[in-house]
């Protein structure tokens, strides 16, 4: 680390090129903002592939290396979630500590098989004055990399040292929330508070609701390093998706996958709703395919049976949810890995339509509608094949939708999609008042 003296002119000179205008006038994330909060630290990196700018250039491990070489910082420690810091590891697949081999540094696993918790321990910690969180989230609740931010916030309030989110856009429209309110009786690490399964947060928010409400209570030692924003605030006012920051404010973003299941803003989306089939044992949702959760099948299914009673029996919901997607089959697909690996699968592939930018309910009306469309699919193939054909997982859909309402409406064939869609209406408007609102840094 440079001197007293040294690190003080380096801050003064890094800072100013900041207010020169070295960082883009886009949006971008806190990686491309004033780093200043993290002068002077002994950081512990949390991070993955997605940790980087917008234009896929530098990564955050990179620049940290970079400024730690400059001596305003020193990086000596990264934290892997799930998937690991490279995104090489399976999903759910636990993995131990080991060095990077590129940075020579310990890359401490939080998402280890003996650390059931999954926070940073006090061995991790030992050199460490700054957790630093960047991580590109999609902006639900069952995404791991939510909760392994909650656990560092835990862990750096038992360690008494510091906390700090370099912020990212909400990938799915930042405006909008859906889906019932986790039951705290199913906590779990894809569920680490109480949230609907659209969040309408950004990483930075949500850090700050798990602090005050969860009373971990860093208070000071919490720090938000916001978005980059433009000068007409494109994401402070407007809170835009990713697909609209692109084609209706036409910025220049690329788009970073969060996980190796979702190479794509289109699987994200569609994982915003199709997430639910992870109750079921028995249909691929295409994980181990290309395009992972835009198909979904079974060696048994016969799509045109399926087409045909969908048509059928669900004709006002094809109606109402299936606006902006269209419903291709026969389909047939083969996944490498997860559920029916290497068996040849027929089912349904999913298209997203062309969307009208011009049209912000239409917009708002698009992000809304993945959850009951996945609703529709769901509920018909229970129909169709029945519960003990589609090996329905009691416990793991209790923790995954996180409540007993919706599981038991989602089983009753005689309650429509729109009568759950309308049930979570009282809780997620409860939530948005008292809860969400608090903590929205873009408004």
């Amino acid at each position: 680390m440079a001197s007293g003296v040294e690190q003080n002119r380096n801050v003064r000179k890094y800072h100013n090129n900041i207010k020169a205008g070295s960082t883009s006038s886009y949006v971008q994330p806190g990686i491309n903002n004033s780093l200043q909060p993290l002068f002077g630290h002994n950081i512990g990196l949390i991070t993955n592939p997605s940790g980087q700018n917008y234009q896929l250039s530098q990564s955050t491990i990179d620049l940290l290396m970079e400024l730690t070489k400059q001596g305003y910082l020193n990086l000596v420690a990264l934290f892997a979630p799930e998937h690991g810091i490279y995104g090489d590891k399976p999903p759910g697949q636990f993995f131990n500590d080991y060095i990077d081999p590129y940075t020579k540094l310990p890359v401490y696993s939080l998402y280890s098989e003996t650390n059931p918790t999954h926070e940073p321990l006090p061995y991790m910690l030992k050199n460490v004055t700054m957790l630093v969180s960047d991580i590109q989230d999609v902006g639900m609740r069952p995404f791991t990399f939510i909760s392994t931010m909650c656990e560092g916030l835990i862990g750096a309030k038992k360690n008494s040292i510091k906390f700090t989110v370099l912020d990212r856009i909400n990938y799915l429209n930042g405006n909008i929330i859906a889906g019932p309110i986790l039951n705290m009786k199913y906590k779990s690490f894809i569920g680490i508070y109480k949230l609907p399964i659209v969040t309408g947060m950004t990483m930075g928010e949500l850090a700050l609701l798990f602090d005050k409400e969860m009373y971990i209570n860093l208070d000071n030692d919490l720090t938000i390093i916001p978005i980059v924003d433009d000068s007409s605030q494109t994401y402070g006012k407007y809170r835009p998706s990713f697909r609209e920051i692109r084609q209706v404010f036409r910025q220049p973003i690329l788009y970073l996958p969060p996980s190796p299941n979702l190479p794509t803003i289109e699987s994200v989306e569609l994982y915003s709703g199709m997430v639910l089939f992870e109750s079921l044992f028995n249909i691929s949702i295409g994980r181990g395919t290309t395009n992972p959760f835009q198909v979904i099948g079974s060696p048994f299914i016969d799509s045109r049976k399926w087409m045909s009673f969908l048509q059928q029996e669900f004709a006002t919901e094809l109606s109402l949810y299936f606006k902006y997607v269209q419903l291709s089959y026969p389909t047939y697909f083969i996944p490498s890995l997860d559920i029916h690996q290497n068996a040849p699968c027929e089912g349904i592939r999913l298209v997203l339509k062309p969307l009208d930018y011009n049209n912000i309910t239409n917009i708002e009306e698009y992000y809304r509608s993945f959850l009951p469309l996945s609703l529709t699919l769901m509920k018909s193939l229970l129909k169709l094949y029945g519960k003990e054909l589609l090996i329905w997982r009691t416990d793991f859909a209790h923790i995954l939708i996180g409540s007993e309402e919706t599981i038991s409406q989602i089983l009753d064939n005689s309650v429509t999609v729109g009568e759950i869609v309308n049930s979570w209406n009282k809780d997620l408007v409860k939530f948005d008042k008292n809860v969400r609102q608090k903590y929205l840094i873009y408004k």
